[in-house]
């Protein structure tokens, strides 16, 4: 959200966008954590950026990903970001027809593309990134260990490793210093 909101001020749009796959925990943590990240910058920078969000319905309906994409291109958003599996990949080819940009998400998709549709690749900023495997070695080695706890909750973040974004090289061409 931080950086989607970062770009379409430069941009000077009016508003960017979550695409979602269906309405569930992990979803909506990916829309919440967006959310805030408009929010944060708004209050950061003064601005009054708008913030849509849709949900697919599911994580295969690639049509309809890019359908809901073009329709927020087409009102003014220069910047979206999909967490929505093979339906989020409409919303992918959405951002190269309309010339507009992406964030993916759960691997770099940027590197997906960089070689069989580079045009495609320098639409996409970055991609959001849950490792979830470096989760579950870290549980699995507490396991073996003896110091895995149960039924605690453990909050897994940035400052953990856990979650991120890629910084690669059309990351830091599309992306100002600030």
């Amino acid at each position: 959200g931080t950086v989607a909101a970062l770009m379409s001020i430069e941009k000077g749009a009016p508003a960017t966008a979550f695409v979602g796959g269906t309405k569930n925990d992990i979803i909506n943590d990916f829309g919440y954590g967006f959310m805030q990240g408009v929010r944060d910058v708004n209050a950061a920078k003064g601005a009054n950026l708008g913030a849509y969000n849709a949900y697919i319905g599911d994580f295969t309906n690639s049509p309809k990903g890019s359908s809901l994409a073009t329709s927020f291109y087409e009102s003014g958003v220069e910047v979206l970001f999909a967490a929505a599996s093979q339906a989020g990949l409409g919303c992918i080819d959405s951002a190269k027809n309309n010339d507009k940009l992406i964030i993916g998400v759960d691997s770099d998709q940027y590197a997906y593309y960089a070689e069989t549709d580079p045009e495609k690749a320098s639409h996409i900023v970055t991609s959001a990134l849950k490792r979830v495997d470096l989760a579950l070695y870290d549980c699995c080695e507490r396991f073996i260990n003896g110091t895995l706890t149960y039924g605690d909750l453990d909050v897994l973040g940035v400052e953990e490793g856990m979650i991120g974004l890629v910084e690669n090289e059309n990351y830091k061409a599309l992306l100002s210093e600030e």
